[in-house]
């Protein structure tokens, strides 16, 4: 962590839930883009955790996610997570319908 701003958990977990939003997208570990899995962690705890009245929200991890590291995704945030797969799922093949199938199918 900086020694300075707001830390990631408060401005992508706290904060969408204080504005009643539904979910929070962060960028994921492993993307293309420089979180940490203890970054995305911390995330995910925000997003779901005690919070007063406030209601849990969906962490949705995105960025540079691809078809392949669906597994090991799901089973890294559990239940309760959205997965925003968007270049890779289009990139697997022109019938979309085919390659949503085998998005579901890859979650277990």
């Amino acid at each position: 962590r900086g020694t300075h701003g707001m830390a990631h958990e408060v401005t992508l977990g706290l904060l969408p839930r204080l504005a009643g939003a539904d979910a929070s997208i962060f960028p994921n570990h492993g993307g293309r883009f420089g979180f940490t899995p203890e970054e995305c962690h911390d995330l995910c705890a925000a997003c779901r955790g005690p919070a007063g009245h406030l209601k849990a929200i969906l962490p949705t991890p995105g960025g540079g996610m691809t078809l392949a590291r669906v597994p090991e995704i799901v089973e890294e945030y559990k239940d309760d997570t959205c997965l925003l797969i968007g270049g890779s799922l289009m990139a697997r093949s022109p019938d979309l319908a085919d390659n949503a199938q085998h998005f579901v199918a890859s979650t277990g």
